[in-house]
């Protein structure tokens, strides 16, 4: 039986003879080094596919880092539109493909709510005319109410009688929705006042003294930096530093030479202060009242026959303000543009299929302001 070499195609009387033959044959060295060849260049075309599926991959996340970033800063409005240029060529990555349209994934994307929608006043329009129009008989008029549509959450409101003149909510951004010790403040937002400032202005406090219970001005700018701002001292804080403190122009270095921080906070610890100090804090200009509260006390030894009959003792300094006084203070505050007068109902129905449900949140949305309205 005849032995063929599939290299060659040359016979062999024996299958020795044609292993022998194999080890010499240029033929089938040629195909086992050509099948080697493909092999290595089929490996080095999968690794330079997944080195780029790597490099895509590092991109888009990059991209997704960078976007939340960005997602803190204060949104830009966008420039008019010009004319609009031709669109450029399109390029090809490395593997020879078109390049893809990359997409921020989804957990990284912020769905901010939406500004409420407001019902126009065209549509109660009807009510308006009915309201016109008096009852023969003597039962309470039914109340209007107003319906604003769904947003994309699915939540609306209802206004009884008429709509706000002004919607707070229409204010309302991230930096009120968050809040973190590394956040700067604009000087003007909310919370740049000091705590103690509702309570009124200081008339009768001397400005030569400004800085007690402290020595001089340098040591009250400094404890005052480390008291308020951030718990957590960051770059912001250390700009403050040197603004409100270093930079101020009653700042002298010299005052520092004996500063001790643990001295300086007892000494603002055990500061009691006078009368006079206390007065100017409650002015009489801001609506504060100053009175006296006596109290009945029991007498040592001494046996009364009813409470009534017990001495009275008066404790001073006490401030208080009336109703209206307060009311009117906290409508001169800057939060007072953030106030709900309007009571409202809010519910949720993402599609009419499914059932309404009523939304508690806050005060302005509760039964009892919306029955006392």
């Amino acid at each position: 039986m005849a032995h063929t070499c599939r290299g060659c195609r040359r016979e062999f009387d024996s299958r020795g003879a044609l292993s022998t033959h194999k080890r010499s044959c240029s033929s089938k060295i040629a195909d086992v080094v050509a099948s080697s060849l493909a092999k290595r260049r089929h490996d080095r075309e999968i690794q330079q596919a997944v080195k780029i599926r790597r490099r895509e991959e590092a991109e888009v996340d990059l991209m997704a880092r960078q976007d939340m970033r960005e997602s803190f800063a204060e949104p830009e409005l966008p420039p008019d539109p010009g004319p609009r240029s031709p669109s450029p060529p399109a390029t090809y990555r490395l593997s020879g493909l078109p390049n893809r349209r990359r997409r921020l994934p989804k957990r990284f994307r912020d769905d901010l709510p939406p500004i409420p929608v407001v019902a126009s006043l065209s549509s109660t329009s009807d009510d308006a005319n009915a309201e016109q129009v008096e009852p023969m008989d003597s039962q309470p008029p039914i109340p209007v109410v107003i319906t604003t549509p769904r947003d994309h959450y699915g939540v609306y409101r209802q206004y009884i009688h008429s709509l706000p003149s002004f919607n707070p909510d229409n204010l309302t951004s991230v930096a009120h929705l968050a809040d973190s010790p590394t956040f700067t403040k604009n000087p003007d937002s909310l919370g740049a006042r000091q705590w103690w400032s509702g309570f009124g202005r200081s008339t009768q406090a001397p400005s030569t003294n400004y800085f007690a219970p402290f020595l001089n001005a340098t040591t009250c700018r400094l404890m005052s930096w480390f008291y308020s701002g951030s718990i957590t001292k960051s770059l912001a804080e250390l700009d403050r530093l040197v603004n409100e403190v270093i930079l101020a122009a009653d700042f002298d270095r010299a005052e520092l030479k004996d500063f001790g921080a643990l001295k300086e906070s007892n000494r603002l610890d055990n500061y009691q202060g006078d009368a006079e100090d206390v007065c100017s804090s409650f002015s009489a200009s801001d609506g504060w009242i100053e009175t006296g509260v006596k109290i009945r006390i029991p007498a040592d030894g001494v046996r009364h026959a009813t409470e009534d009959a017990a001495p009275l003792f008066e404790v001073p300094g006490l401030f208080y303000r009336k109703p209206l006084e307060v009311i009117k203070a906290a409508f001169r505050e800057s939060a007072a543009e953030h106030f709900h007068l309007m009571p409202f109902n809010m519910f949720y129905q993402p599609s009419d299929d499914i059932p309404v449900e009523k939304i508690y949140g806050e005060i302005y949305n509760s039964p009892a302001m919306l029955a006392e309205h």
